[in-house]
């Protein structure tokens, strides 16, 4: 090798050395302020057996949260908030971080200010039946991957492993479990923005359906009839809901008026029975906000609970615009045609009388079926042609809900349904009235709020004179 050539590997050597003494220096945290090293860890500060910890107090700006167990096999509560669960998860993560709890270092000396172990550090104390120990957590170094810490009455810095420091921080009343939202499944009654429904488990004969099951209350017993659908999706909106953490936990006014709960913003309530029981529910919603992540939010909580809570505004908005047009069905003619003998359809000045008559035949793949056979007096009709009616008849949806009052003008299409069961479900009549330059008004059964396309009607009529033909 020349001498240019060792000359390089030396200078190369020396520099490798450097940077290693470097990044030992940096990613080993010597930039504490005002620190020195005594120790190189390995060295254990706290030494308990998680099993016997049957105590742990978190105090933090100027708040304490007191939590204990009679012994090993019971739960864990909170002395200042009695009868709230707690959330067993977080009490985990301190109690495995800190036994035992080993130093990756021990500082000599340093302004114990600059660790954040002063008046603004989060104070723990950990007990069992023979001891306590108490520690302050400061800041955390992210270069040296740990976090600040001493123990009461003595003057030694230790950088820990950051997992005491995450465990141990956030909000004191994130170690409270937010209450629960219940299961609705079996709910008999629900109210919602002042309107009440019930439900009726084998519906009403004094509807045009039995598969319509729930009924506004205050009109009238079950005569007038909520979608099913409707309904059931208002239902699994509040069910699915869920807190996500716990705001306040206290029963003061001042508590409720900040988070606008005093006068709730929307109330949702349901009433059930269980196991013989009358179960209750309601849902309180307050002030909606935004947190640093833009996300939008608001506050409430279960009436009867001493836990306000934050939860997605989604579901505030749910419920805000659960109005009577959201809660009745929105197929514009829902009907179970098993429960109709004929109709009588008025349309263009004429009036025809359909006779729907059930026989048993074969069907296209050769098989013994009961079908359907429409009539027109002595005349049968075209099946396709019919059943294409029919399917779309029932199929319609409505696009928007009316404003305003009744509607004026006659029909373009009127349809009498005419029953078969007597003295049951009562006759019905079925009409697409002049709304506005793009829909038409539903009017049925004492309803006058779905709109349907001036479109669907067109070809609603279109599929009627399909099905005249001869």
């Amino acid at each position: 090798m020349t001498r240019r050539g060792k000359t390089l590997l030396a200078l190369g050597i020396l520099a490798a050395l450097f940077a290693a003494g470097w990044l030992a220096l940096t990613l080993g945290g010597r930039k504490e302020p005002g620190g020195t090293d005594e120790d190189t860890g390995g060295e254990t500060v706290v030494y308990l057996e998680s099993d016997l910890v049957t105590f742990l107090r978190l105090e933090k700006g100027g708040e304490t949260i007191t939590l204990s167990r009679e012994n090993e096999e019971l739960t864990w509560t909170a002395e200042e908030y009695p009868g709230v669960l707690i959330d067993e998860g977080k009490i985990d993560g301190i109690l495995d971080a800190l036994c035992p709890l080993t130093a990756l270092r021990r500082l000599a000396e340093g302004d114990r200010e600059a660790f954040g172990l002063g008046d603004g550090a989060t104070v723990l104390t950990a007990g069992t039946a023979e001891k306590k120990t108490t520690l302050r957590i400061g800041d955390k170094n992210t270069a040296a991957g740990g976090t600040y810490l001493s123990l009461e009455g003595e003057e030694e810095v230790f950088l820990v492993p950051t997992a005491l420091g995450e465990a141990a921080g956030g909000k004191l009343l994130s170690f409270l479990r937010p209450d629960a939202i219940p299961r609705l499944s079996a709910a008999e009654e629900i109210e919602v923005n002042g309107i009440r429904l019930v439900f009726r488990e084998q519906g009403s004969d004094r509807v045009y359906s039995p598969e319509f099951q729930w009924f506004f209350a205050e009109e009238g017993g079950d005569s007038l009839y909520a979608g099913t659908e409707e309904v059931e999706a208002l239902l699994d909106a509040v069910e699915k809901a869920s807190f996500r953490e716990v705001a306040a936990a206290a029963e003061s006014g001042a508590d409720r008026i900040a988070a606008g709960l005093r006068e709730p913003e929307a109330v949702f309530r349901a009433a059930w029975r269980e196991d013989g029981e009358e179960k209750t529910f309601a849902l309180l919603f307050g002030k909606s906000f935004q947190n640093e992540e833009g996300e939008s939010l608001c506050c409430a909580m279960i009436e009867g609970s001493s836990l306000i809570g934050v939860m997605d505004a989604g579901i505030k908005e749910t419920v805000l615009k659960t109005d009577r047009a959201s809660l009745a069905p929105h197929t514009a003619l829902p009907v179970d045609w098993d429960t109709v003998d004929a109709v009588e359809i008025t349309s263009e000045g004429e009036t025809h009388r359909i006779a729907l008559s059930r026989e048993t035949g074969e069907n296209g793949e050769g098989e013994t079926a009961e079908t359907v056979v429409f009539r027109e007096g002595e005349r049968t009709l075209d099946r396709e042609r019919a059943e294409a009616f029919f399917d779309f008849l029932s199929a319609m949806k409505a696009e928007a809900t009316a404003e305003g009052g009744e509607s004026e003008g006659d029909p373009v299409f009127s349809m009498k349904l005419i029953r078969n069961v007597t003295g049951s479900f009562r006759e019905m009549t079925f009409e697409l009235a002049p709304y506005d330059a793009l829909y038409l008004r539903v009017r049925f059964d004492r309803r006058e709020l779905l709109l349907v396309s001036r479109t669907e009607g067109e070809k609603l009529l279109s599929l009627y004179r399909e099905m005249l033909k001869e």
